[in-house]
């Protein structure tokens, strides 16, 4: 999933204080003339904004735009700035390179291994990271007459994880692609198809008689720190990143016909990673002043922290999922349920006929209908109500942006049936409207000082045996201190 949809950053912010309607700019008085008020500042949110909660939001592009706003976030924090050097700051240049990264002792991978790669020791762009690869798959030792990636290329993606000299900064999400997909069915709909299906894997036809061929696929959708973590110009020298790439089982990331995906022979060949490196041509300015400032303070990033529990088979109408999180902001939690035959029997593995991914992908009761959802927090129901399947189906809706325009789903996603069988999932927003970023690290409930204990109750009729997941998102904050040391507060 691209970084736009993580939560990656928020351009609007920047429009928001430039050109037409800068609260900032000198007011006009009667035809056009200048009128002789004082400039004010702008506040520190309007220089550097924090990333926001709405997935919907376009990337934040680096430039050097973006690039001195960050200078001057940490100038700004230090001390008031006389005109002179803030005229300096904003003159500075800066040059920018795409650098290729090869993984650490290894070009080639299989279905459950782990990729490696370490970032330039440089001031890098996350919005530009990706990965790419060769894609290629045969019958191998099965009578499979085709087989191909079960969605997208976040299929093959069971977990992202990030470390710093051996300290786990994000120790990733299970179940990966399944959140990523569910991102990408709320909020990339038929307006992100073409690009996606050029790059990205991105399947909407039958597989029959399918197999990948060296098929060049592009990986840029990173959930968790690298995704999403401000500013979106990492310091590298200040705090070296190591990234692994967990691949996912071939019965959870194809699709065959006539066979299944872990007996055929399934290839990740001249994997490479991308990412491009900044150069501020500042002579050392922005160096020394990071420095002084992380020996008075810490420097403090907030990024998003995905927490995920799966239950067991559900054998009744009723069910009640529990677990326990402790964070320094609780921004959202959400339920989905999925496919109750379990990944490696030939059910699971077989091709949706309405998604057109496999069923272990798709996210629904097996056939079930959901009479009743609600969630608890330390005993506090969200909704207030026992939600009906349509009322989950509409506040999910808004939630992603889809009820008021703002976004697209997935076309298959167009009744209340499809919903239930195929893309279920109930989200509960707890996050400030609009909080975000002016509010990005606290705009949700803070549960650090006392852990919360999180509910799922529900009531469904017709089926049992599928399995409910909760997704609990949080905003996490990294601290980088002198000497590459670093801590994160959950």
């Amino acid at each position: 999933m691209s970084a736009r949809y993580a939560g990656a950053g928020n351009a609007h912010a920047f429009a928001k204080y430039s050109g037409q309607g800068n609260p900032w700019q000198r007011p006009h008085g009667e035809n056009g003339a200048i009128r002789q008020e004082p400039l004010v500042d702008p506040p520190i949110e309007a220089v550097f904004p924090r990333a926001p909660f709405n997935i919907a939001d376009p990337p934040l592009e680096a430039g050097p735009f973006v690039f001195n706003a960050v200078l001057a976030h940490v100038l700004l924090k230090m001390s008031a700035l006389p005109r002179c050097l803030k005229y300096y700051l904003s003159t500075l240049s800066l040059s920018r390179n795409r650098f290729k990264i090869r993984p650490v002792g290894q070009s080639t991978a299989q279905c459950g291994d782990v990729i490696c790669f370490d970032l330039p020791n440089s001031h890098v762009n996350l919005d530009s990271l990706a990965l790419h690869f060769k894609l290629s798959t045969d019958k191998g030792s099965s009578p499979a007459t085709a087989c191909v990636l079960s969605s997208n290329v976040e299929s093959v993606v069971e977990s992202i994880s990030v470390e710093s000299n051996g300290y786990a900064i994000d120790s990733g999400c299970a179940l990966t692609n399944h959140v990523a997909n569910v991102m990408l069915d709320w909020s990339a709909g038929d307006h992100a198809s073409g690009i996606r299906l050029a790059l990205n894997g991105r399947r909407e036809a039958a597989a029959t008689g399918k197999f990948h061929n060296k098929d060049e696929l592009v990986f840029n959708n990173w959930l968790g720190f690298l995704g999403s973590v401000q500013p979106r110009c990492f310091d590298a020298t200040n705090l070296p990143l190591r990234v692994y790439v967990k691949l996912a089982a071939a019965n959870k990331a194809f699709v065959a016909k006539g066979g299944t995906p872990a007996m055929c022979n399934i290839r990740f060949e001249d994997i490479t990673c991308y990412i491009d490196a900044i150069d501020l041509q500042d002579g050392g300015l922005m160096y020394e002043a990071t420095a002084k400032m992380m020996a008075k303070e810490p420097l403090e990033l907030p990024f998003d922290r995905y927490v995920l529990t799966m239950g067991g088979p559900v054998g009744g109408s009723h069910d009640v999922l529990s677990m326990q999180v402790a964070a320094n902001s609780v921004d959202y939690i959400a339920g989905f349920a999925v496919c109750p035959a379990g990944v490696n029997s030939a059910t699971s593995t077989a091709e949706n006929a309405t998604t057109k991914r496999s069923n272990y992908l798709s996210r629904g009761f097996g056939g079930g209908k959901l009479s009743g959802s609600q969630m608890t927090i330390n005993n506090v129901c969200y909704p207030t109500y026992r939600a009906t399947a349509t009322e989950a189906f509409v506040q999910t809706a808004d939630a992603f942006g889809v009820l008021r325009g703002d976004d697209q789903c997935e076309k298959w996603i167009n009744s209340l049936d499809n919903y239930q069988a195929e893309g279920f999932i109930h989200v509960i927003p707890l996050q400030f409207p609009n909080a975000e970023p002016e509010l990005r690290l606290k705009s949700g409930i803070n549960t650090l000082g006392n852990s919360a204990g999180i509910t799922w109750e529900t009531d469904v009729t017709g089926t049992t045996g599928y399995q409910k997941v909760m997704l609990v998102k949080c905003t996490s904050v990294l601290r980088i201190a002198p000497y590459k040391q670093c801590e994160v507060i959950a």
